[in-house]
Parts: structure tokens; C-alpha cells; sequence
């Protein structure tokens, strides 16, 4: 089975192509350009690297959420327009799970988290059990000190990834001392061969997804929305 993943949930852009259980190529960009000028790009140069035509894939999967709103849309978008032109299976996997497989296997607490501005973080916590990472507390957008007392709560090792963790390395590692564990860099960013694994675990599991009901997982608001509600509370925008 041959799995075309993408992920653009963050600042960094990666697609990946998986060939049954061989990782037949990556490619990944962090140097915050437009992701929905290079995505394509990226993708074709990939396929065309490997040698293998569009028409190959098995499936496209991509990160869903939480992440950046504009990367998430651009993401899901196109891999349902990829799905819908090649009539193939589309997935969609959460990103903090996805993470998770960046260390497979990783003993204790793993907390995969997202920058999300204002001293807020898209959190999840998991544990890897049988092979997969097991949900320990559900993806959800949190206050770093909030999510801070949660992590103090396992009385055991963390190991944090995700560009929240480097954002908020300082607080973290103040607050959990040395409990608190850092994945390397080049481990820390979401990548699309994660996506790729976790999507693969769930199709030889017979989970299926309709690309047409795919949509992206914000977990909160926008900012924008935010503040048109705001400023409705102040009775400063007219109904």
C-alpha cells in the first residue's frame, strides 16, 4: 500500500510517501514560506524523485488538527482534491497523535503540543501501548500553566514535542524540573511520515474515512472570531 501524506498544521510543510512498512521518501521545509505556494511544488518533486505517478497511490492522508487554521485548510483541501481526482481513500489524523510517532514506542508520558499563541497550547497527553499511543487526555487548547499542573500531576517523566515545547521550553522546564524531557530537533516538528504511520495503523485497523466529510479539527475559534464576539459582548459590532 502506498500512502501520500502531507503535513501543513504548523510553520513547517512535509509530504512523505510510504510503501508498505519502507518510508520511500520525506521531504520537509521550515523556513515559513507560503504553504499553499509550495505544497504542490513539493509533492510533485517528491513523486517525480521516486518515480511514482499519482495514479499509484493508495491513499492521501494529511494532519487534520489542531494546528494553524489557514495550514490546516490549505492541508485538508488538498488532499480530498487528490482523493476525489484519483477516486483513493483519504485520512485524516489528529496532530497531536500524529507526533506521538515521531518516537514510537517512548516510555512514559508523552505530551505533544502546538504554539498557539497567548501563552496557549493545543495539548494532548498519550502513552505508547501496543504498538500505538494510547489517549491519556484528549487533544484540547489549555493555558501552558494549566496544562503545566496537569503534567505535574503523573508524578513521572514527560517527554514534550511539538514546536510548543521549544516555544515554552523555559516554563515547562521551570515548572516540571526534571521531570521534563525535550525530543531532539530534529524530532520536535510534526512530519508527514508520521501522518503516514498513524494513517496506515488505522486502515489495516478498517478505519475508513469519507473524504467528502473530512474537515479540519481548529479546537478553538479563530482569532478573528474571537474578537467579533468580543467586541459583540462590548456592544461594539451590531446584530
Amino acid at each position: 500500500m502506498k500512502i501520500l501524506a502531507i503535513d501543513t498544521s504548523g510553520g513547517s510543510l512535509s509530504a512523505a510517501l510510504l510503501d508498505d512498512d519502507r518510508l520511500q521518501a520525506e521531504y520537509l521545509v521550515n523556513h515559513g514560506l507560503t504553504h499553499s505556494q509550495r505544497l504542490m511544488p513539493l509533492v510533485n518533486t517528491m513523486l517525480g524523485s521516486c518515480g511514482v505517478p499519482l495514479a499509484e497511490i493508495d491513499a492521501f492522508a494529511a494532519a487534520k488538527g489542531p494546528g494553524s487554521f489557514t495550514g490546516l485548510r490549505i492541508g485538508v483541501a488538498s488532499v480530498k482534491a487528490l482523493g476525489f481526482a484519483e477516486n483513493k481513500p483519504v485520512m485524516g489524523v489528529n496532530t497531536l497523535e500524529a507526533l506521538c510517532y515521531n518516537l514510537p514506542g517512548a516510555g512514559g508520558v508523552i505530551c505533544p503540543m502546538l504554539d498557539a499563541r497567548n501563552r496557549q497550547a493545543f495539548a494532548a497527553v498519550y502513552r505508547w501501548t501496543d504498538g500505538a499511543p494510547e489517549e491519556v487526555l484528549p487533544p484540547q487548547a489549555m493555558a501552558v500553566e494549566a496544562l503545566c499542573d496537569v503534567l505535574k500531576e503523573y508524578h513521572e517523566p514527560v517527554l514534550l514535542l511539538g514546536d510548543g515545547a521549544a516555544v515554552y521550553e523555559e516554563t515547562l522546564a521551570e515548572t516540571l524540573g526534571s521531570a521534563a524531557q525535550f525530543a531532539p530537533p530534529h524530532l520536535l516538528l510534526p512530519r508527514a511520515s508520521s501522518v503516514a504511520w498513524a494513517a496506515k495503523r488505522a486502515l489495516e485497523a478498517g478505519e475508513m474515512s469519507d473524504g467528502k466529510l473530512l474537515k479540519p479539527e481548529y479546537l478553538r475559534k479563530s482569532q478573528a472570531e474571537q474578537e467579533k464576539e468580543r467586541r459583540e459582548k462590548q456592544g461594539g459590532t451590531k446584530k
